[in-house]
């Protein structure tokens, strides 16, 4: 148990890392958490934490003081800087001649989290640990009586927690000692594990042993996993380091709430939180429309295989018989397995449509049509359950019955669950394709029949916007939300009405430095710290920067990404929160969020480089838009299907030039820059040979244009566009 000594630097660089690191120099313990797909550790910086071994809590506070000369300190109080990375979690604790660093990680895979102290001191120091535990089920299990036993094993010293009548138990102490250290030798490493099990005590502790004995293997495959993560995900190479940076770490929080949970399934939940005496670890369970928009991003930096996990979830759980059959859960529990009869699930109304959503955008990107094979029975419930949710014949779902969407309102028509429903329509239709329904035909013409709805009877024309909802009496709120972004972001307005609502979101009543508010602070039911009454969340801020981006306003796109990806370092280091107040640039509600980190991804691939992928036809758009600040951007390994795609864009005020290369031939490509508003295209060069106007097509977005050029990729190619009328 003790090493050469060896300086705190040293320790660290010693060990395997995944090259990806964010640094806090900071005196001021902050949120943090760091999860494995079984377990998840959260806490404050440096000090005390609770594990979950999923479905259930196994420590609920474990926090280690350091004695030092006789004086003990909370680890909390010595804390210098605070480190992560995708493997790890590292605080550097310093007092008095003396520096500790305090490693935290939960191996990928395994039900159990490590703590490893390197003590550093030329004088006395010990180091204890006061853990407690009461094996408590996930919400709304909570509330089933555990009556934890807690004893220890003779032989380890391991304290062991188990609860009668079920077969849970965690097992958790210092690994290699048979007391609380004491005299830490300068250079000694400690090691303490926290395990779970639900198949018994000896199998916890068995988990408890090999987690101590192989704690450096586990480390390492823990780097490997993360390290393999980054190197097989798209990855964005820009003249801004910044949003690179965040770029990666996006993809590393969305995976890091990629759960496994034994007995339920695996899928994303919706991020995590302090519990503290409650059975709610933030929102750490799985999630309907949470893990539809994180499912999008997931698809678009190519972890295909977690989507269609999450996918089968929902499908698992659809509601079967009775009057809702067909209906998808809201949020499922770890725990809900545990405990008969919890109609928790199934409140919300856009689940259901996301479903269908999700399945369609997976086939987009995959081409797996037995997938669509062996949804399909669900994707029926589903939309017969949307079909039935219509209660007067007016083709759109009802709230209620349906339930509410994520507003949580539930008056009669929201716009944005018009969107969705509009969406799911389409995707339906292009699934029924795929299986030559005949439904499809159907289905596509109520959608087009539901479009017209949100561009005729929506329109706000006095606003410039689209109405928030229609009332029982079918008159209009008239309330500025950014709800509208959902048709705006799918394209689903009118080009020349989109504009004019883009124009109007980007207003500073609606918009502000660090994102886009919920609600217009000229509501009458505004609030700055209202849930969903004007405070800025990263996920409305997402949809703002995509509905920009897709309606040619690059600059505003690019305004909003920027303020969800400069959160990567702030607050929560390395993953972003839930909430913003509305009225200043400070965190609420759950401090790491999926869908936040979403979008970061989303607005670049499908923003910034307008990636739309129909894999089944072997077709590619890439419809680039660089907003003035990005004079370079490079998208790498972006997967598609069994392909391989690089696209690099450089841009001056004169034009633009863009590259696409492959690694599988015959790609039908559609590429299609977007030609600032106020420019000319006076130039088109393919491969630098120059196109004829009949060569290519211009089309009009009511203000900027789109280039669009055909082509057969082979291998790559190389598009050059030249404008005037536009100067820096």
């Amino acid at each position: 148990m003790t090493n050469p000594r060896t300086s705190n630097a040293d320790f660290i660089s010693g060990l395997p890392s995944s090259g990806l690191e964010l640094l806090r120099e900071s005196a001021t313990p902050q949120y943090f958490d760091t999860a494995g797909h079984r377990a998840v550790v959260i806490g404050e910086e440096g000090g005390a934490v609770e594990v979950w071994t999923y479905p259930f809590k196994a420590v609920k506070s474990l926090e280690f003081l350091i004695n030092v000369d006789g004086k003990q300190h909370s680890s909390k109080d010595m804390l210098r800087s605070f480190r992560v990375r995708p493997e790890a979690s590292i605080a550097t604790l310093g007092l008095d001649g003396v520096e500790i660093d305090h490693i935290v990680f939960a191996p990928v895979g395994v039900a159990a989290a490590v703590f490893v102290l390197n003590v550093k001191s030329q004088s006395g120091v010990s180091v204890s640990a006061q853990a407690q535990s009461d094996l408590k089920l996930m919400w709304p299990a909570d509330s089933v009586p555990r009556s934890a036993v807690e004893s220890v094993d003779p032989q380890t010293q391991a304290t062991v927690v188990t609860a009668p009548g079920c077969a849970d138990a965690a097992a958790f102490g210092w690994h290699g000692v048979s007391e609380v250290p004491g005299g830490c030798e300068e250079g000694q490493v400690l090691v303490y594990v926290v395990a779970g099990s639900d198949a018994g005590s000896d199998e916890a502790l068995k988990l408890w042993r090999d987690c101590g004995q192989n704690w450096r293997e586990l480390y390492a495959q823990t780097v490997d996993y993360y390290t393999q993560l980054l190197s097989d995900s798209a990855r964005l190479e820009s003249s801004d380091p910044d949003m690179d940076k965040a770029f990666q770490w996006a993809i590393v929080g969305m995976d890091k709430c990629y759960m496994r949970t034994p007995g339920v399934g695996s899928g994303f939940v919706a991020g995590f939180n302090r519990s503290d005496e409650g059975g709610r670890p933030g929102f750490g369970w799985y999630f309907g429309r949470d893990s539809s928009w994180t499912g999008f991003a997931v698809n678009d930096y190519g972890d295909f295989s977690k989507v269609a996990d999450n996918i089968r979830l929902l499908a698992r759980y659809q509601i079967t018989e009775g009057g809702d059959t067909g209906k998808i859960f809201h949020e499922l529990s770890a725990a809900h397995e545990r405990e008969a009869g919890m109609e928790y699930a199934y409140p919300a109304a856009d689940a259901t449509p996301f479903f269908v959503i999700d399945i369609a955008n997976y086939y987009n990107w995959t081409a797996d049509s037995d997938f669509v094979r062996e949804m399909w029975p669900c994707v029926l419930k589903a939309m017969d359950w949307c079909y039935r949710m219509d209660v007067d014949g007016d083709l759109l779902v009802d709230n209620p019955p349906a339930g509410h969407q994520w507003y949580d309102h539930g008056e009669k028509n929201m716009i944005d669950m018009v969107a969705i429903w509009c969406k799911a329509l389409f995707a339906a239709s292009e699934l029924a394709d795929v299986l030559s329904d005949p439904r499809a035909e159907k289905w596509r013409l109520d959608a087009e029949r539901v479009r017209e709805i949100i561009n005729q009877d929506f329109w706000n024309e006095k606003n410039s916007y689209l109405f928030d909802r229609k009332l029982p009496d079918n008159s209009m709120l008239d309330i500025t939300t950014a709800n509208p972004t959902i048709p705006l972001l799918w394209g689903l307005v009118n080009p020349a009405q989109a504009r004019r609502a883009v124009s109007r979101m980007m207003q500073e009543d609606l918009s502000v430095a660090w994102g886009l508010r919920t609600n217009s602070n000229l509501d009458s039911i505004y609030s700055p710290t209202g849930y969903h009454e004007g405070t800025v969340w990263p996920l409305t801020t997402g949809w703002g920067a995509l509905a920009a981006f897709a309606n040619g306003f690059a600059d505003a796109g690019w305004h909003h990404l920027k303020a969800v990806a400069s959160l990567t370092e702030d607050f929560c280091l390395g993953y972003i929160t839930e909430v913003l107040l509305g009225d200043k640039r400070e965190p609420a509600g759950c401090p790491h969020q999926a869908w936040s980190e979403a979008m970061v991804v989303l607005p670049v691939v499908e923003g910034i480089f307008g990636v739309r992928p129909y894999w089944p036809s072997r077709a590619l758009t890439v419809s680039v838009q660089l907003p003035a600040e990005l004079k370079h951007a490079a998208l790498r390994n972006l997967s598609i299907g069994n392909a391989r795609i690089e696209i690099e864009a450089r841009q001056t005020a004169q034009g633009v030039r863009l590259s696409v290369g492959s690694d599988t031939p015959g790609i039908a490509l559609t590429l299609s820059p977007v030609v600032p508003q106020g420019c000319v295209l006076s130039h088109v060069a393919l491969d630098d040979r120059a196109l004829s106007a009949e060569q290519y097509q211009v089309v009009d977005l009511a203000g900027p244009s789109m280039a669009v050029v055909q082509h057969e990729l082979m291998d790559s190619v190389e598009l050059e566009l030249k404008w005037i009328g536009r100067t820096d």
